[in-house]
C-alpha cells in the first residue's frame, strides 16, 4: 500500500502543494488533469527523482520519503518509455533485475514470464528501434514490472499508441495489473482513459489535488467549477438563491429560474453558479409526457449551431438560457436537428450542480 501525506515539493518555478492520497494493493489509481498540473512531477517525487520538501511517503509501511530511487521498490514507465536503443527487447526487460543482482536463472525466468504475459516472445531478439508504438509500450511495461515493484507508476503510457489500438490496450493492461495485485498510479490527461481504467481518480489542477473519488463521483458530481471546466462543461449561469425548501433551491439567473436539489449548504440571497453537464440536457418530444425529473426546468430554445463528431454531436442552443448539449447521433436524427429549429429542452434535475461564487 502507498500512503502519501501532505507532500510538497518544488521543481523549478512549479510547486506541488499539500498532496495526500492512498493506493491499496491491486487498486488502479489515475491522476487526471491538464498539462502542467503537476501529475508527472508527483510521479517523479514518488520515484525519488525529485526531492520532497515536506510531507511523508510510505510504501508497505516503510518510510521512503528520502530514499534514493534504487531503494524504493518502485517501477516507473516514463512517457517516452526510455528504452535502451543499443539493447534488444530481452536485454531491455532484463536490465532492472541485472542491476539488482538477481541470478541469471531468476532473470531468465522473470523475462520469460513477462514475455508470455505481454505476448512479447516473438520480439525478444529484435532491436527496440524497429518496434511499433504498441510493441514499445509493452516492452517498457515489462521492463518496469521485471523488478517486482511494490508500486507501479505509469506516465501517459498510451500516448504513443495508435488510437485504434489504444482502447484494446487499456483493458488488457488494466486486467493484467489487477491480477498481479500491484498498486498502480497512472497519469493521463484523457478523460476517457481515466474513466475506463481508474478505480479511484484524483483531479490535479495547478499543483493541487482538487478532488479525489470514484469515476462516478468525479464525472457526475465535480466538486468545484475548475473540475467541471476541465471535463469540458461550459454550461454555467450565475444567479441568486431566491427560494429554499428542505431539499430544493430556486436560483434566479438573468431572465430565467433553475430549480435544483441542494444539500443544505445554501442561504437565501446567496450568489451561486448553476452548472449543468451537457449530457444532462434533454430534448422533449411533442405529445409525450414530461418525466418528473425534467418537469421543473423546461425551456424553449433555438438551435444555434450543430457539430457532428464520430460518435456524438455537440449542439448549441439559445433561449432564455444558452446551453451546450452533447447528444448521441441517433437523437440528432430523431429530432431532425438543424440550425434555426425551435426545440424544447429540459434539465435533468438531480444532476444540476450549484457552486458558491467564491468557490
Amino acid at each position: 500500500m502507498l500512503q502519501v501525506d501532505s507532500l510538497q515539493c518544488k521543481a523549478g518555478s512549479f510547486t506541488l502543494s499539500d498532496i495526500s492520497l492512498a493506493v491499496e494493493k491491486g487498486q488502479y489509481s489515475v491522476l487526471l488533469g491538464p498539462t502542467g498540473s503537476g501529475k508527472t512531477t508527483l510521479l517523479r517525487c514518488l520515484s525519488g527523482l525529485v526531492r520532497v520538501r515536506s510531507g511523508k511517503v510510505t510504501l508497505d509501511g516503510r518510510d521512503i520519503t528520502g530514499a534514493p530511487p534504487g531503494e524504493r521498490n518502485v517501477g516507473l514507465l516514463p512517457q517516452d518509455y526510455c528504452l535502451f536503443p543499443h539493447l534488444d527487447v530481452r536485454q531491455n526487460i532484463a536490465f532492472g533485475p541485472a542491476i539488482r543482482k538477481m541470478s541469471q536463472q531468476q532473470i531468465g525466468k522473470r523475462v520469460d514470464e513477462l514475455s508470455a504475459l505481454l505476448r512479447l516472445e516473438p520480439l525478444l531478439k529484435r532491436s527496440v528501434g524497429g518496434l511499433s508504438g504498441g510493441e514499445r509500450q509493452r516492452v517498457a511495461l515489462a521492463r518496469a514490472l521485471a523488478v517486482n515493484p511494490g508500486l507501479l507508476l505509469l506516465d501517459e503510457p498510451f500516448s504513443a499508441v495508435d488510437p485504434g489500438l489504444r482502447t484494446t490496450l487499456w483493458f488488457e493492461v488494466r486486467d493484467m495489473l489487477k491480477a498481479m495485485d500491484v498498486p498502480v498510479i497512472h497519469v493521463t490527461h484523457s478523460i476517457d482513459e481515466a474513466a475506463a481504467l481508474g478505480d479511484i481518480l484524483t483531479v490535479m489542477i495547478g499543483g493541487r489535488a482538487v478532488q479525489t473519488g470514484s469515476p462516478d463521483e468525479i464525472f457526475m458530481r465535480p466538486a468545484a467549477r475548475e473540475v467541471a471546466e476541465y471535463q469540458g462543461i461550459r454550461n454555467f449561469h450565475e444567479g441568486v438563491v431566491s427560494a429554499l425548501t428542505d431539499d430544493k433551491a430556486t436560483v434566479s439567473c438573468s431572465g430565467f429560474d433553475v430549480i435544483a436539489f441542494h444539500q443544505g449548504k445554501l442561504a437565501l440571497n446567496q450568489r451561486v453558479q448553476v452548472c449543468v453537464r451537457p449530457q444532462d440536457i434533454k430534448i422533449l418530444r411533442d405529445g409525450y409526457p414530461v418525466r418528473e425529473e425534467l418537469s421543473d426546468n423546461v425551456f424553449s430554445c433555438e438551435v444555434h449551431s450543430l457539430y457532428l463528431l464520430h460518435d456524438m454531436a455537440v449542439v448549441k442552443v439559445r433561449g432564455p438560457a444558452d446551453f451546450e448539449l452533447r447528444l448521441p447521433l441517433h437523437v440528432v436524427k430523431r429530432h431532425a436537428l438543424a440550425a434555426g429549429k425551435t426545440i424544447s429542452c429540459a434539465l435533468w434535475q438531480r444532476n444540476i450542480l450549484i457552486y458558491p461564487v467564491n468557490q
